[in-house]
């Protein structure tokens, strides 16, 4: 049976609506309640597993195992908790900040930190076995195949906008695309894929698209040729490769510059690992199908782009804003200059930074003047959005060289027990072997997109980092 619901639990169908609507970033409807989280469609899950897991615990009990990787990531989540309410009311009562909005907010960080935390540990505690993960992906393939449906729905608006399709499209944007509420409510009222001439399929706009479909289903996709394992054993014909293929017009229509630096490089990390492995039975004619099928997809996409000037101009324009230059170079242009900015608010306090969410009290300071444009500007003003706009730069300036380093550590270790696991000695199917090629495709491709945004609240980046490492916890249990 490919999903058969009727043998869960209501925990575990929990766990999996949970999973299913990871890629729902972008509903708004309860943002009075949870702010910029409750644009995930999965947050409303992640809280009713939550409670359950806790009064199943209550009900059985059970006593709470916390493991090392528990243990770490929970000291670490209080002591960024703690040393930002400490610097809070540190710039409080020197007149740095002379307003009580500052600790006020880093009080009520707990609920980032605290969301950022259960996010991981609802996958990590979750999947305790091989079947567990064989679920985790199904899942992830089926809400992929949802997300297809609806990138072409977007497609097909824009290279056909007619009435009755936009109208088709706009009933169901009303629900899935409520997308930058805090910004522009009611933003959902109005065609998206129209205003943008650029798809962002069920996130808030294409940049978060492409990160998506790169970390959250690539990575696996790919893996799957590689290791030739599938959670689809019935399938005559290998699901995974028409779940990549029909995914890559996604990626073009996206226009994402990083998407398309992401593309190249997983290509290029799957052609390296298909004729460096060649001896271990994945370069199969399968694989062989792939390596020629996608440069032609994506030549023909191309073509047909090239035939439209308005797609054409916006694939120019994500290759030349990377060197700021014309019509979209202010989004490279904000980017980069906050970027330089964080990285000049750090030398102002490198040893604790200057605490957890606080970055935006300072940023303005440091932005250099070719940096300086209408987006800036309304950011500066609102102090809405102002950070360094790349992930790991806001951790550095935010937690400084004590919140940093440890994370790096824990980041190198990870990345070494994936890339130690002994291909060579492992099954052709192997789940294990699946995941070590998966995180291959998964962790730069995690790195590169995170200097291209510095949101927290996306709650499928902490549940696939969740996920990987119960991976670990399952391979070290012999399980």
């Amino acid at each position: 049976m490919i999903l058969n619901l009727k043998r869960y639990s209501i925990s575990q169908l929990i766990y999996v609506l949970f999973i299913f609507f990871l890629p729902f970033t972008a509903l708004g409807y309860f943002f009075d309640y949870f702010k910029a989280w409750c644009q995930n469609a999965s947050l409303i899950f992640l809280l009713i597993g939550t409670i359950i897991s806790i009064i199943l615990y209550i009900n059985k009990n059970t006593k709470i195992k916390i493991d090392s990787i528990i243990l770490i990531l929970l000291i670490y989540c209080t002591y960024i908790y703690l040393s930002g309410i400490i610097l809070s009311s540190y710039f409080y009562f020197t007149k740095i900040i002379p307003d009580t909005i500052v600790i006020k907010e880093s009080i009520l960080k707990a609920w980032t930190i605290g969301l950022i935390f259960l996010s991981f540990i609802y996958t990590y505690t979750y999947n305790n076995q091989r079947d567990d993960l064989q679920l985790s992906i199904r899942t992830i393939y089926f809400s992929l195949l949802f997300v297809i449906i609806y990138g072409y729905i977007q497609i097909l608006v824009l290279l056909f906008p007619n009435e009755a399709l936009i109208s088709f499209y706009m009933t169901i944007q009303k629900y899935i695309n409520f997308s930058w509420i805090e910004m522009f409510k009611n933003s959902n009222l109005q065609p998206q894929v129209l205003l943008w001439k650029r798809i962002m399929l069920t996130n808030q706009e294409p940049s978060i698209a492409a990160y998506m479909l790169q970390t959250l289903f690539y990575p696996f996709l790919f893996s799957s040729a590689l290791s030739n394992f599938t959670v689809f054993e019935h399938f005559k014909i290998k699901a995974e490769y028409l779940l990549l293929l029909l995914s890559l017009p996604l990626i073009i229509f996206t226009f994402s510059t990083a998407g398309f630096i992401v593309l190249l490089m997983q290509i290029i990390i799957f052609l390296y690992l298909v004729f460096k492995y060649k001896k271990i039975q994945i370069y199969t004619k399968y694989n062989k199908f792939l390596i020629i099928s996608i440069p032609l997809i994506i030549i023909l996409l191309l073509y047909c782009i090239a035939k439209n000037d308005e797609f054409l101009n916006l694939l120019k324009e994500s290759i030349i804003k990377l060197f700021m230059d014309g019509s979209y170079q202010g989004s490279a242009q904000t980017r980069f200059s906050l970027l330089v900015a964080g990285l000049k608010q750090f030398f102002y306090s490198p040893i604790f930074g200057v605490g957890f969410g606080n970055a935006k009290y300072f940023l303005d300071n440091y932005i250099p003047h070719w940096g300086q444009n209408a987006e800036i500007a309304y950011f500066v003003t609102t102090k809405m959005a102002l950070t360094a706009k790349a992930l790991f730069i806001r951790i550095l300036i935010e937690t400084g060289i004590m919140g940093i380093i440890p994370l790096i550590i824990f980041i190198a270790k990870t990345t070494r027990s994936f890339i130690k696991i002994d291909i060579q000695n492992t099954d052709t199917h192997s789940m294990l072997k699946f995941f070590k090629y998966s995180y291959i495709f998964f962790f730069p491709a995690f790195i590169l997109h995170s200097f291209n945004h510095g949101a927290f609240f996306i709650i499928f980046q902490w549940a696939l980092i969740g996920l990987y490492f119960s991976v670990l916890k399952i391979k070290n249990n012999n399980i």
